[in-house]
C-alpha cells in the first residue's frame, strides 16, 4: 500500500505530491525530508548546473597548473584549448540557465573572460553570472 504526501519545490515553490510505501514512509522521517525536495524539473537543472560548474572548475584547475608550470608556445597552445573549453561549457551554461528561467540566451564573451581571469574564482564567476542576469526571473 502506499501513501501520497503533498510537497512544494525547495527552489521554485510548485506543489507536487510524492507517493512512497506506507510501512517505509514513517521509518523515513518525512517531516524532515518533505522539505528538500525538488519537482522534476528544478532537480534535473540543479544537476545539469552542477556538472557543468565542475566542468569549468576541472579546466580552471588545469588553466592554473598549466601557468604554473609551462612556457612560451606550449603555454599558449594549452591556454588556447583550454579557453575554447571554457568558451563551451559558459555557453552550455548560458544555454541551460535561459531555458530553465524561460528567457533568451545572454551569453558574452565577457563571460569567459572573467573566468580565465581569476580561473580560482570561477565558482564565483558563474554565480554572478546568474544572479546578474537571471535576478527576479520568475520561473
Amino acid at each position: 500500500m502506499t501513501t501520497t504526501m503533498p510537497y512544494a519545490c525547495k527552489f521554485c515553490s510548485k506543489p507536487g505530491m510524492v507517493k512512497a510505501y506506507t510501512e517505509g514512509f514513517a521509518m523515513i522521517k518525512p517531516e524532515i525530508w518533505i522539505p528538500n525536495i525538488a519537482c522534476n524539473r528544478c532537480a534535473g537543472f540543479k544537476t545539469a548546473l552542477r556538472k557543468l560548474e565542475n566542468s569549468v572548475a576541472n579546466a580552471c584547475q588545469i588553466l592554473n597548473t598549466c601557468r604554473a608550470s609551462l612556457e612560451g608556445e606550449k603555454k599558449n597552445g594549452v591556454e588556447t584549448r583550454i579557453r575554447t573549453r571554457i568558451d563551451d561549457f559558459t555557453k552550455r551554461i548560458c544555454n541551460i540557465t535561459c531555458e530553465h528561467y524561460r528567457v533568451t540566451n545572454v551569453w558574452s564573451e565577457d563571460f569567459t573572460q572573467m573566468i580565465l581571469d581569476a580561473p580560482v574564482h570561477c565558482r564565483t564567476a558563474i554565480q554572478v553570472l546568474r544572479r546578474r542576469n537571471f535576478q527576479g526571473v520568475e520561473i
